[in-house]
């Protein structure tokens, strides 16, 4: 029973540091306003041509740092899962590239140096 108590305790402690220090004092509907806000600004004009970019290319590679990075590994994987030969930077083996292909390169920031 004291076990579940700590690990209760522990869990509100771990809540309550996540809430107050990496969240900070926002709340639900202005995080809510910001992702309607980026949702809003996407262009769907962009995003078609970003599709057909993809679906002509024979393979595509991506390659960005830090949390950009980790966002396309988990986009090439979702392209892998629709049957599109994707592949990240870091992957073992990378077939060489052709003109056929396409290579995305992000950056969040518009600075990052390698």
């Amino acid at each position: 029973m004291a076990d579940r108590f700590q690990e209760a305790k522990l869990r509100d402690n771990i809540v309550g540091f996540v809430k107050k220090d990496l969240v900070g004092p926002a709340d639900e509907n202005e995080i809510l306003n910001e992702i309607k806000q980026v949702l809003d600004s996407i262009n769907e004009d962009d995003v078609a041509n970003m599709v057909d970019t993809i679906m002509a290319s024979d393979k595509v590679v991506g390659y960005g740092a830090g949390r950009m990075g980790l966002s396309l590994k988990a986009f090439m994987m979702r392209l892998n899962h629709l049957g599109i030969q994707a592949y990240y930077v870091d992957d073992t083996y990378i077939p060489p590239l052709t003109e056929f292909d396409l290579l995305l390169v992000s950056s969040g920031s518009g600075e990052t140096t390698m």
